[in-house]
């Protein structure tokens, strides 16, 4: 699966992008990296949605860097999104500083971290335009663009990832599966039939705790293994989930 990366950028800047998606060529080719930036999105789709949804997705986010970049609140918006995904662990985040411009002191987030606290490409921030040799310096960038992939390459899954556990209470089994701490996505990317607007955007979620899960809800055999009674109003079946029960029951539950 490849890593997705953004663009962060100004349209004032397009033929720099252009260019350093060319030296991008090979890895994304070789299935390495999917590219994206606000030039793919379709006729009769939604502009900032679109825009939203694929940097919450993104692996990798370029800061594409010029004083048409800094003057932008659009393009803020987004380095100040990316910043909080790079303080979340959720993304890479690379500046590559393009033009010469006053960017060392610019805020970066909302707490006005100065964008120089982000490590910016070329080598010491010397801009893209200002390299003698234009090719070279976007070299440097696609460096370090596969040492964050390799980064990202080396956040193995669990390999006990939903494992199956039973636990026995006074004869009614329990089965539990292991979710382990981590990174995923969650929602629907593409609405398909009977889906709800609340399924979108897709957005990646991170779980900072490993932790066990019932497999179901807690069912009518279950509760009576616990309490011995029964509260629920529609029976016929103990594997019915348990009902007409109060947040007080519960916490009594739970306790056992």
């Amino acid at each position: 699966m490849p890593t997705n990366l953004f663009f962060s950028y100004s349209h004032c800047d397009e033929a720099l992008r252009d260019e350093l998606e060319k030296h991008l060529a090979s890895l994304k080719q070789q299935g390495v990296i999917a590219t994206w930036h606000d030039r793919k999105i379709v006729a009769g789709k939604r502009f900032n949605p679109e825009i939203s949804e694929n940097l919450e997705t993104a692996d990798i986010i370029l800061l594409l860097v010029s004083h048409s970049f800094l003057a932008s609140n659009s393009c803020k918006k987004e380095m100040f999104r990316a910043k909080e995904k790079y303080d979340n662990g959720e993304a890479h985040v690379i500046p590559v500083i393009l033009r010469p411009c006053d960017w060392h002191d610019m805020p970066c987030d909302q707490r006005g971290t100065p964008l120089r606290e982000l490590l910016a490409v070329p080598q010491d921030g010397k801009s893209v335009t200002s390299h003698p040799d234009q090719n070279a310096a976007f070299l440097e960038v696609v460096q370090e663009i596969k040492k964050a992939v390799q980064k990202i390459s080396e956040r193995k899954p669990d390999a006990n990832a939903g494992a199956r556990e039973v636990l026995d209470v006074s004869g009614v089994e329990y089965p539990f599966r292991w979710c382990p701490a981590g990174t995923f996505m969650m929602g629907n990317s593409t609405p398909e039939e009977e889906w709800m607007k609340n399924e979108t955007p897709q957005h990646r979620v991170t779980l900072t705790q490993d932790f066990m899960m019932l497999e179901t809800p807690v069912t009518q055999a279950m509760w009576k293994s616990v309490i011995e009674i029964n509260p629920s109003y529609y029976k016929g079946s103990e594997k019915l989930p348990v009902e007409s029960v109060s947040w007080d029951d519960c916490q009594q539950y739970i306790a056992k």
